[in-house]
């Protein structure tokens, strides 16, 4: 099996549409259903301040993280891994693989948004390194919760050990 990951442009743009479009109902509330939508996560992770990471097996899309550059932060705008590849090192690679490439960058932060029941995130951002920082009540859908992450960009180095 030959494993890719990779920053993809804008000529990528509706094959990650499609990927996140197959996975709508694995977001609650959907993407399609938010009133942020996939489209303004994606148009964020594929504007001039934003990059967009994919994982490929043999050529099939099985995960992409998107993020964008605000002042010193990075804000982790989308994630996403197909089904049965979750709980597997996917994520853990497109993360350390945009880290490693942005290391140079002026970072002072990355923060990341979840639900406070989202406990597959959680467990990721937490091993990472992060911190919550902020719960919101009523955060896109009224009696949830969401929660802010924050990290410090070298402490995720040091998790890459580098």
């Amino acid at each position: 099996m030959k494993n890719i990951v990779k920053y993809v442009g804008k000529e990528e743009y509706q094959r990650v549409k499609k990927f996140f479009e197959a996975m709508d109902s694995d977001y609650y509330p959907a993407l399609s259903e938010r009133e942020d939508g996939l489209e303004n996560h994606l148009e964020k992770s594929f504007s001039k301040n934003g990059k967009m990471v994919v994982f490929e097996r043999n050529g099939k899309l099985i995960g992409a993280f998107g993020f964008c550059f605000e002042n010193s932060a990075v804000n982790c705008e989308i994630i996403g891994v197909e089904t049965r590849y979750r709980r597997s090192p996917v994520a853990y690679r497109m993360i350390e693989y945009a880290v490693e490439q942005e290391q140079h960058a002026s970072i002072n932060k990355i923060v990341a948004r979840t639900w406070s029941t989202n406990q597959d995130m959680i467990s990721l951002l937490e091993a990472l390194g992060f911190e919550k920082v902020k719960e919101i009540e009523g955060d896109m859908v009224p009696k949830r919760t969401s929660c802010i992450y924050e990290a410090d960009p070298q402490d995720i180095m040091d998790f890459f050990g580098r």
